[in-house]
């Protein structure tokens, strides 16, 4: 059966809501360390099969920096020894909700002509945006000396590092393949064990680690140059359909602005969708989530 991992920084009693949906498969989370996490302690408190990361494999996660890879590696570290390598790891965020039986999930994972639900296109220099964000210099998980280190004041820096270092093209390694795709995915057991043993070595995982949002390019780029590459939809890399993150979902409903927030006016159109997942979601949604429970998940 799959193991579902979900990265969480907000909103522990949705969190708690979406992993009593997954149970009983096996559900691994991890909540950003700038979180307090004992609100998410009792939330998740009694929920079989349920393991929520230590402060030990906690990571301090910066939106569109690669300490979002270590925590999804950390997190798939505690999900291997529950997937079978022929089964299926699946990364959910905390903003998730299912809008289809979860066995049903279960089942498209095995019966779909691909083993590794993690759409890509190759990133080229003709992609400007694509490409400038993964040969530029950035520092998304920069921090500054002592009282320094404030949000506001971090921005500020960012974006000066942005300006300056991020227009500074960086030279990719040769005979690597770069790729873009959503960050959420399903990759088995076997391609899992790989990604971690080969993350901190891996020639894409090393250059990405200097990308803007490499959460939608460092794993895409390990898989298209591992043994698991002719494994992805349709065997290799799709054309390149566009801008927008939405376009290259794996099995989600995502809103074109990355930002909207589904709401109950929204169930018509999330119940005729053909995909399992939805986000955004918050604790604000819990009249929709509380329908479709009624009247979708059972």
């Amino acid at each position: 059966m799959p193991t579902f991992v979900i990265l969480a920084h907000r909103d522990p009693e949705l969190v708690a809501r979406l992993a009593r949906h997954l149970s009983p498969f096996p559900v691994v989370v991890h909540v950003d360390r700038k979180t307090q996490i004992s609100s998410f302690q009792r939330g998740l408190h009694g929920i079989p099969e349920l393991t929520l990361l230590s402060d030990t494999d906690r990571v301090a996660v910066n939106w569109a920096g690669f300490s979002m890879l270590q925590a999804t590696v950390n997190a798939f570290r505690h999900a291997l020894p529950r997937t079978p390598a022929d089964d299926h790891v699946v990364l959910l965020s905390g903003q998730d909700y299912p809008i289809k039986p979860i066995a049903d999930f279960a089942r498209y994972l095995k019966t779909a002509e691909h083993q590794q639900h993690i759409r890509m296109f190759e990133i080229t220099p003709d992609q400007t945006r694509y490409h400038r964000h993964l040969v530029g210099h950035y520092l998304q998980d920069l921090h500054l000396p002592g009282p320094l280190d404030h949000p506001r004041i971090r921005r500020i820096a960012l974006r000066l590092v942005r300006d300056s270092l991020g227009r500074r093209k960086r030279t990719p390694p040769p005979a690597t393949r770069f790729t873009f795709g959503s960050q959420w995915v399903a990759l088995t057991g076997a391609c899992v064990a790989w990604i971690v043993e080969n993350f901190p070595t891996s020639p894409a995982a090393r250059f990405t680690s200097r990308s803007f949002a490499p959460d939608e390019k460092t794993i895409h780029s390990m898989v298209a140059n591992s043994p698991f590459a002719s494994q992805i939809p349709g065997g290799i890399p799709e054309p390149f359909a566009g801008n927008g993150t939405y376009r290259m979902a794996n099995f989600h409903v995502i809103d074109p602005s990355l930002n909207k927030i589904f709401e109950l006016s929204d169930f018509d159109f999330l119940a005729e969708s053909p995909h399992h997942f939805a986000r955004k979601f918050t604790s604000q949604s819990a009249d929709l989530a509380d329908r479709i429970d009624a009247e979708l998940l059972r």
